[in-house]
């Protein structure tokens, strides 16, 4: 099954690719309907946003790299490890900035 764009929402719903796209990222005011129209659509459509299309949009992909010199060397797999928790999105709150 081929993946629902934006596009398949916009036929769906009756509106503007562009008026899909503001409804479903929340960045400009639209009306309530139209908002209740598209994000049925978007539902009963299965629309999951592509998160590849939106990294290359955004310029972010908020992968964190990690080069180590020597991942034989017993001190760097624990602090590689350390790493990981401030970098995990944590519930409710912004992610830190390292």
């Amino acid at each position: 099954m081929a993946e629902v764009t934006l596009r398949d929402v916009a036929l769906a719903s009756g509106c503007s690719i562009a008026t899909v796209s503001r409804v479903l990222a929340g960045t400009r005011p639209v009306g309530a309907e139209t908002a209740r129209t598209v994000r049925a659509a978007a539902e009963r459509l299965g629309y999951r946003p592509n998160q590849v299309a939106r990294a290359l949009r955004s310029r972010s992909t908020g992968t964190v790299g990690l080069v180590l010199p020597q991942i034989t060397n017993p001190f760097f797999p624990p602090s590689s490890g350390s790493w990981s928790t401030p970098c995990t999105p944590r519930a409710g709150r912004a992610p830190r900035r390292l």
